[in-house]
């Protein structure tokens, strides 16, 4: 099909062979299935919509928007290039897009989608209805809500930034040479992110896996945090929750704080800079020495247990205090006093040096 200076425009194309078009634009509509080697349109809009499975096997471009629907499947194996705006739609079957580039957002919906481009791309909206959610960009921008009932797993090279995102199984967000900065997470299966720094919200529960920021901050913000995995950043971390936090290994290369009004629960934190941690109650593990500018357990216990040297600015709980060193001191300077509500447990084989302790209970 050819109308180089015009349009083309088909109410019903029915064909079982391959296709291929060029016009100024371009509008095909059909009943059935089509074959698409290639559809240009060089002066305006492409738009083709099937009732069966819409196939694109070469290379086709728009200079102003694209349009691609089918209430089946949608299989799209070449490079696809819009100067608008981008929708794609697949109703009743899976969405793919080998390599896509708009200049214009992109929308998308589909029983499942993966697509990916060579360049950035920016979201209105993608859902994957009955599957899984794959994006893969260079730089990736959702000014929408993103959704899967299956996993999600997205990939900006250069940095991610979205704001809602709803995902039925686990969570991948991947930024190898960027940030990652997602506003509002929900994952029914555990969310693991990698990023230059890495800043992850929710408002509701967060279930972590592996979570990196290789050259910057961790910031975490939940109603609850909990995980398994690893969560490290070569620069400081953050964790704040309206619930608890409850996490395996932690390590930051700057200063530390836990906020919850909760329990916080930690099984092992690395902390090169001082750690502020205040929680309902504070159960926290070192396989190494940490500094403590605030350690503060509002309603319950404190109990704070290293291999190194465990030094404090001040200590408090309304319930009891226990702090203990396998191998180093407590109190070394800059050091605190610490006040405890119930009883007050201090064990270091390399020596206890405090200005004052104060114990509600029992002292040992």
């Amino acid at each position: 099909l050819s109308a180089a200076g015009g349009a083309i425009t088909i109410a019903d194309l029915v064909r079982a062979g391959r296709i291929t078009a060029s016009a100024r634009s371009i509008d095909i509509t059909s009943s059935g299935g089509l074959f698409f080697d290639k559809a240009t349109a060089t002066a305006g809009g492409l738009s083709i919509s099937t009732a069966q499975t819409l196939t694109v096997n070469g290379d086709s471009s728009a200079t102003g928007n694209v349009s691609l629907s089918s209430a089946a499947g949608l299989a799209y194996h070449g490079t696809l290039t819009s100067g608008g705006t981008t929708q794609l739609t697949a109703v009743g079957g899976p969405l793919s897009v080998a390599s896509l580039t708009s200049a214009g957002s992109v929308s998308a919906i589909g029983r499942s989608i993966d697509i990916s481009s060579p360049g950035s791309l920016t979201f209105d909206g993608a859902a994957a209805t009955a599957g899984d959610l794959s994006l893969t960009t260079l730089d990736f921008t959702a000014t929408g809500p993103l959704s899967a009932t299956g996993v999600v797993a997205i990939t900006g090279t250069n940095g991610i930034s979205l704001g809602t995102l709803t995902s039925g199984g686990t969570t991948a967000l991947t930024a190898s040479s960027g940030a990652i900065l997602a506003g509002d997470i929900h994952s029914v299966g555990a969310v693991s992110a990698t990023g230059q720094s890495v800043s992850l919200g929710s408002t509701i529960a967060l279930n972590l896996g592996s979570v990196n920021a290789t050259a910057g901050n961790l910031t975490v913000t939940a109603l609850d945090v909990t995980g398994t995995g690893a969560l490290s950043a070569s620069g400081n971390a953050a964790i704040d929750s309206a619930g608890g936090i409850a996490l395996g290994l932690l390590s930051s290369g700057g200063t530390t704080r836990l906020t919850a009004d909760g329990a916080i629960a930690l099984t092992d934190l690395r902390s090169v800079g001082l750690v502020n941690a205040v929680g309902g109650s504070l159960d926290i593990g070192s396989g190494a020495g940490l500094s403590f500018g605030n350690a503060r357990a509002t309603a319950g216990d404190l109990r704070i247990a290293t291999h190194g040297d465990l030094a404090f600015v001040g200590a408090t709980a309304t319930g009891a205090v226990n702090l203990s060193t396998t191998s180093g001191s407590i109190g070394e300077a800059p050091t605190g006093g610490v006040i405890s509500g119930g009883n007050l447990s201090l064990v270091a084989p390399g020596g206890i040096m405090l200005p004052a302790a104060r114990s509600g209970g029992t002292t040992l």
